[in-house]
């Protein structure tokens, strides 16, 4: 599991929420800050999904799955990574998002996607939570 958290969850949480998000940001410059954030999420989410793309393929080619289940878990991928910057942007934290993340990727949990959304939507509800108390 921490090999996992380290270099799948945490690496792309860094990559994609900690770096791209952030620089997509920067880029949107001409619109308003919710606007700019937007675009920032969107953007980086359907490069989270495409990242992916490369093992659903060798999958959809080992007969492993087939292409609308390909497209699903695109789909799914776009959706938990709006999910994962979401929970960065409220807590401001790239270690707990990697966490989560790897938590999420761990084989005996991620390989079932509802436990996946389940453990992140926990996480949203801590640190909301948190926020609320904390006010």
């Amino acid at each position: 599991m921490l090999s996992t958290w380290l270099f799948v969850g945490f690496g792309e949480e860094v990559l994609f929420r900690g770096y791209f998000l952030k620089a997509f940001w920067r880029h949107f410059t001409a619109e308003t800050s919710k606007r700019r954030m937007l675009s920032a999420a969107l953007l980086v989410n359907v490069f989270f999904s495409l990242w992916h793309l490369p093992t659903r393929i060798a999958s959809v080619l080992s007969g492993e799955l087939d292409w609308l289940t390909l497209l699903i878990s695109l789909v799914v991928l776009f959706l938990l990574g709006l999910g994962y910057t979401y929970l960065y942007i409220r807590s401001d934290n790239i270690f707990l998002v990697g966490l989560v993340h790897g938590l999420s990727d761990y084989p005996l949990v991620g390989k079932n996607t509802q436990v996946s959304l389940i453990i992140l939507l926990v996480a949203i509800g801590c640190v909301e939570l948190y926020k609320r108390l904390k006010k």
